[in-house]
C-alpha cells in the first residue's frame, strides 16, 4: 500500500496487522471495535440492578467490570463476551483478569471456554 497525496505516492508501506498501542488512534479503533461487541450481547436478563435498571457492565478504555448476580450469571457473561471478541479477533487476557466476590460469595475460580 501507498499514501497519495495530491498527485505523489510514497514509497510502498508493508500493512502489518493490528495498530500501534501507542498509536494516536489506537484507543479509539478499540472502544469503537469493544463498542461493537457489546452491541452483539444479549444480556437482558444478567447484571445488578440498579435504580430499576441492570447494569451489566461498566467499561472505561480497555477496562471492563462485568456486573452479576450469581457465579453462574457471571460465568456465562465472561463466555458470552470472550466468544464475541473471539470472532472480532480479540482475545480476553485472563492472567490480567480479576474476579472480586462480596462476603455474601463463596470465592470460585470462574472457568472461560476457548
Amino acid at each position: 500500500m501507498a499514501i497519495r497525496v495530491q498527485n505523489q505516492s510514497t514509497k510502498p508501506i508493508q500493512l502489518q496487522r493490528g495498530v500501534r498501542q501507542g498509536d494516536v488512534i489506537s484507543p479509539k479503533l478499540f472502544t469503537a471495535a469493544l463498542g461493537d461487541v457489546f452491541k452483539l450481547l444479549d444480556w437482558k436478563e444478567y447484571g445488578i440492578i440498579i435504580n430499576d435498571e441492570y447494569i451489566t457492565h461498566l467499561r472505561f478504555a480497555d477496562n471492563i467490570v462485568l456486573m452479576a448476580e450469581s457465579l453462574e450469571d457471571l460465568s456465562t457473561m465472561l463466555n458470552d463476551l470472550n466468544s464475541v471478541c473471539q470472532r472480532i479477533g480479540l482475545k480476553i487476557n485472563m492472567d490480567k483478569t480479576k474476579i472480586m466476590f462480596n462476603v455474601h460469595v463463596t470465592p470460585m475460580p470462574v472457568v472461560v471456554e476457548h
